[in-house]
């Protein structure tokens, strides 16, 4: 992957985790986090918070291809991998949700939804989803979209480690537990593998007379900024016809919109990567350092977010004062950084765990000739 490419790719995680967490700040979806001035200044961040998620699912399936294809992966070591990202972050954000909605639901129990501990027990594993389960741990609703991410993380190994039949039988039933819309979006994953690996092959940028090369770079680039910026903020036509039309099977999950979000969101970044040796290395190297340190936190950010702020709003005057704002956003972010230096920027200790517990597993199964000794 060039360098620009993926610098712009940490710059988009960052940005699209931190509009989840402002659009949740803003009060579209719970009016006592934020004073009136304030929602209306974050208004345009609740507008796009659900267009983000669809950037994490298009980025995510982007960063996998490049990770697997570049430095072809094991069985066991693309399972430590994944499973080290994932924990690394949902393990700690279980607990602190779990804490926090405890201690405040005592303090003040109409600001939560009833305990549920089942959800919090199948969280580890992500079975929460399934079939639009809709079960969030407690106030941490963004972890809904962790259980998708965990099981394209499985469909992908399976379609990757797995050949011929072997590879049906195993990857439909998973897609059946599933359900059709989780399935369904497993396709906006797939576009950025797909993304990816265009971009390997070179298709994007042929072989042209550079003065076309660049035009079509830019064509792409902003051709893509403009589609997603105009299905955010103005839909998407038909889009209510089509979300009748398969209410059935997804409920009410937009894919026509989302799909494209993920087709803006794709030709901007095929665009960007053409451009990436365009002469813009000097502006990437003086935002690197910072933009890479962010970048370091976004997954803590947007699994913490809602439990910390949900709990700084027990503490909080109803309805806000004109400093809740500052409180539930600066002392929030804050917070987060911290936690992220214990989460996903220890990830290495994490997959370091991880191998330790599968060579245990490996050691247990031969000891009692179960599984072959390569």
């Amino acid at each position: 992957m060039k360098p620009l490419t993926s610098l712009y790719l940490d710059a988009v995680r960052f940005t699209a985790a931190m509009t989840v967490f402002l659009g949740h700040m803003s009060g579209a979806r719970d009016p006592r986090f934020i004073t009136p001035a304030a929602a209306q200044w974050l208004a345009g961040f609740a507008t796009c918070q659900d267009e983000a998620v669809v950037i994490f699912f298009v980025l995510s399936g982007f960063v996998i291809s490049h990770a697997t294809r570049n430095r072809p992966p094991t069985p066991g070591s693309y399972a430590v991998a994944r499973l080290s990202r994932l924990h690394s972050v949902a393990l700690p954000a279980l607990a602190t949700t779990l804490l926090l909605d405890t201690v405040g639901r005592y303090i003040q129990p109409e600001v939560y939804q009833p305990f549920q501990l089942l959800n919090f027990l199948t969280a580890p594993l992500f079975l929460n989803e399934f079939w639009y389960g809709g079960n969030p741990p407690g106030s941490n609703g963004p972890y809904w979209s962790l259980n998708y991410e965990a099981w394209y993380y499985v469909l992908f190994g399976l379609l990757i480690f797995l050949r011929g039949w072997r590879r049906v039988l195993a990857v439909v039933p998973v897609l059946v537990l599933c359900g059709p819309q989780m399935s369904l979006y497993f396709l906006l994953w797939l576009a950025g593998v797909w993304l990816h690996r265009l971009t390997q092959r070179g298709e994007v940028a042929p072989p042209l007379a550079r003065p076309l090369a660049w035009a079509l770079a830019w064509a792409l680039c902003l051709g893509g900024a403009v589609i997603f910026g105009v299905a955010a903020f103005h839909g998407v036509p038909g889009e209510t016809q089509v979300l009748a039309a398969l209410a059935w099977a997804i409920r009410d999950s937009n894919i026509a919109h989302d799909a494209v979000i993920a087709l803006g969101f794709g030709m901007n970044l095929l665009g960007v990567n053409a451009l990436a040796g365009a002469g813009l290395g000097r502006l990437a190297s003086a935002v690197e350092a910072p933009v890479r340190w962010l970048a370091g936190a976004t997954f803590t950010i947007y699994l913490f977010h809602m439990p910390l702020s949900r709990f700084l709003l027990v503490w909080l005057p109803t309805p806000p004062a004109a400093w809740a704002p500052l409180v539930l956003v600066g002392l929030g972010f804050g917070l987060m950084l911290g936690i992220a230096a214990l989460t996903e920027r220890r990830k290495r200790a994490w997959q370091r765990g991880f191998g330790a517990a599968l060579a245990t597993c490996q050691g247990w199964l031969r000891a009692r000739s179960l599984l072959r000794t390569p």
